[in-house]
């Protein structure tokens, strides 16, 4: 009889295992029709997702669609491209260690130049263009000051050598200072032809467009490009700009083929470069000796010295009413921007029929499905204008109100910074216009989601890397530091130093693969070395970088 029993109890503690198992692999059995979430509440199949499910503030199982946690990047540890071009590698290294100098002129213009070689180690030939170095007033002293780009080290100028203001070219002498040996460009043999392979590189460090790869279209007279009859120009889709204007164009060896000195009109072609076979013809000839610089005797004058565009500044009430109009638009204005609504809850007396306030319940918003915010298609604009005017300020603005100015804009883009797919929505059809065309969208601003990459330093600055949502572009990011939370957590105590490094890369791929709202202006094209790597990517300066909200 006692070993029926036990048999009994075993055979019970089995089946009620058995019982548990089963109600743990099939959890759904349990859940009620009631509570299962509707159709539009379950989460849309973006990509995979590592994130647990939301929780809503009334405590349900998931919240409703415009609430869902935008999905990580499937590719969020991937890294920012290098230059595969290994010709236009060797050209920036060739050029930008030491043979790039600096030319400051005293009515506040500034020049670009290279070095060549001189009659001995000492001296050496600075060539740049005319009409950036030449004479604009008489009634003032006039001074040239010449320095390396690479560590501004400043160099004796001992005067104007030639020049040949038909060809925009000047040669300007100077000596190295004493125990320092310089680096010099060498001049190609002969004129390129037409599809060689072209680097216009200049002054180095800055900030965008100073190396820029293309090819050499043809060489053409100076009467089809708008140049004075008689002279002859190499015609180049290499983008020629402010910051190499004046440097060398560069062939695949490294070597000097021509002298980049137009950008065309509006900045937008034909970019123009004196021929190495007129740089040669006036090293080669006779010198008038160490002369002043002379003002310009014709009225020859590029397109772009007459396109002088002025940046869109912004007074303090403009600023600090497009900030505010961030916060007015985004709040839902059926819940005041909390998310939920708090409805009382009352008790009938069945005898006398009279209601007692016993309590208040908050329901979701189903306005704003619990977001508290409402995202518009016009968010872009607005975010924009305030990026705008944050980074071109008035200069009547002090440093009290611009300081008042970026805590109300950084509130307005706190809450804008939503995890919210509703907010990748209306923000990246107008993003992915601007940032598909860096060229013709240079100045505007944009507002778009994006991963961390690489965080970059030289030259004294910091660079970011961040990576758009859905197009993947990769964009470098100066001017503003990364704020909000990242969802990291704090190192654990007395951590086992061999567990360490593991722990901070895990640290690293969860900030990465973490959404980011970056607002900023473009820039351009940059180029810099990181590494022994090269890297060609837009600049983007920045008012702001935040994190979303978990």
């Amino acid at each position: 009889m006692r070993t029926l029993r036990f048999g009994t109890i075993a055979l019970l503690i089995s089946v009620l295992a058995a019982g548990s198992a089963l109600a743990q692999h099939y959890p759904g059995d349990r859940t009620t029709e009631r509570n299962r979430p509707t159709r539009n509440q379950r989460q849309p199949q973006r990509g995979p997702t590592t994130e647990g499910p939301a929780r809503a503030p009334d405590g349900a199982t998931e919240l409703p669609e415009n609430r869902q946690p935008i999905p990580p990047a499937t590719d969020a540890g991937a890294d920012p491209d290098r230059v595969e071009d290994g010709d236009f590698a060797r050209a920036i290294r060739a050029a930008a260690p030491g043979a790039i100098v600096h030319i400051n002129l005293p009515d506040g213009r500034r020049a670009v130049g290279f070095l060549i070689k001189g009659k001995d180690e000492e001296h050496k030939l600075v060539i740049t263009s005319f009409l950036g170095v030449a004479r604009t007033d008489y009634n003032r002293g006039y001074w040239v000051d010449v320095r390396l780009a690479v560590d501004w080290s400043r160099l004796e100028v001992e005067g104007l050598l030639n020049y040949d203001e038909l060809q925009d070219l000047a040669l300007i002498s100077v000596k190295a200072p004493k125990n320092r040996s310089m680096r010099t460009l060498e001049l190609a043999s002969k004129d390129p032809k037409k599809g060689t392979k072209a680097y216009a590189v200049g002054f180095w460090p800055a900030k965008v467009d100073w190396a820029v790869a293309g090819e050499v279209l043809k060489l053409a007279p100076g009467t089809d490009v708008g140049a004075p009859a008689g002279s002859t120009w190499i015609e180049t889709d290499a983008i020629i700009t402010g910051n190499n204007r004046g440097g060398p164009l560069l062939d695949r060896h490294g070597k000097v083929i021509g002298l980049c000195v137009s950008s065309g009109r509006m900045r937008r072609g034909p970019h123009l470069a004196v021929p190495v076979s007129k740089i040669r013809d006036l090293v080669k000839a006779e010198p008038f000796g160490s002369g002043r610089f002379p003002a310009p005797q014709g009225a020859f004058r590029w397109p772009e010295s007459k396109d002088k565009r002025k940046t869109e500044t912004f007074s303090y009430s403009r600023i600090y009413a497009a900030a505010n109009a961030i916060q007015r638009s985004l709040d839902c204005k059926k819940c005041k921007g909390h998310g939920y609504l708090v409805a009382p809850v009352y008790r009938t007396d069945r005898n006398t029929g009279k209601m007692t306030k016993t309590g208040e319940k908050r329901e979701v918003c189903e306005e704003c499905g619990g977001a508290g915010v409402i995202i518009k298609p016009s968010i872009h604009e607005l975010l924009s204008s305030v990026t705008r005017a944050l980074l071109n300020p008035d200069e009547k603005i002090d440093d009290g109100q611009k300081a008042k100015l970026t805590a109300t804009a950084r509130e307005g883009f706190d809450r804008a910074a939503v995890n919210r797919l509703v907010l990748a929505d209306s923000l990246t059809p107008a993003a992915n216009r601007i940032l598909e065309d860096i060229e013709g969208n240079r100045g505007k601003a944009v507002t778009f989601l994006a991963t961390l990459g690489p965080t970059v330093r030289g030259s004294g600055r910091r660079y970011q890397w961040v990576r758009s949502y859905e197009s993947g572009l990769w964009l470098v990011t100066q001017g503003a530091n990364v704020r909000g939370a990242t969802g990291s957590t704090p190192p654990p105590q007395n951590i086992n130093p061999r567990f360490r490094r593991r722990w901070e890369e895990q640290q690293r791929r969860q900030a990465k693969s973490s959404y980011v709202l970056v607002s900023g202006i473009v820039q351009g094209i940059t180029v810099f070395e990181d590494h022994k790597n090269i890297y060609q990517a837009p600049m983007l300066r920045v008012s702001d970088i935040v994190h979303l909200r978990p």
